[in-house]
């Protein structure tokens, strides 16, 4: 049973995120390339927890967990949309992703180093 998001998957994320953050017009950078600290945060569109925002019951672990149902949001914008559903429904988080994704898609902006120290600290706080 998946229990979070693959290493590959939360790879690919910050692949396609040009190390910024999803929410349109944010600038923020997931990870600051000057000191290394962590501010982005992989999010789920149909949240993980059954009380938590847009959760789909009858949705697997693995789809849940995959890259499909995923967003990379600075702590700021992760908080906006889980505190406003009504806002930000499943199909404006979609359109979001799928738009940002598009911006980076033949892009070479993020290099390896820094893909890996994002996507061992991302992962190390979905353990947790």
């Amino acid at each position: 049973m998946t229990k979070s998001p693959s290493r590959p998957c939360v790879k690919r994320l910050f692949a396609l995120s040009g190390n910024r953050c999803a929410f349109h017009a944010c600038r923020t950078p997931l990870v600051d390339v000057k000191t290394g600290s962590i501010v982005g945060e992989v999010c789920h569109i149909k949240g993980e927890k059954p009380t938590a925002p847009r959760h789909d019951a009858t949705q697997d672990n693995e789809t849940r967990h995959g890259f499909d149902n995923l967003i990379l949001l600075c702590n700021v914008h992760h908080k906006i949309i889980d505190g406003n559903e009504d806002d930000y429904p499943v199909p404006v988080l979609l359109q979001m992703k799928c738009e940002h994704e598009s911006k980076f898609e033949c892009d070479e902006c993020v290099d390896d180093q820094l893909s890996d120290a994002f996507v061992s600290k991302a992962l190390s706080i979905i353990g947790n």
